[in-house]
């Protein structure tokens, strides 16, 4: 499955990583390119 997630802070890269582990494929956004 794809999931597009809003946000950059800790809790989108935990949920990232864990979903990451059980084969999604996951994209991290922000309103800040840097």
């Amino acid at each position: 499955m794809k999931i597009g997630v809003l946000g950059t802070g800790r809790a989108a890269h935990a949920l990232a990583g864990k979903w990451t582990t059980v084969g999604h494929q996951i994209v991290l956004g922000s309103r800040d390119p840097a």
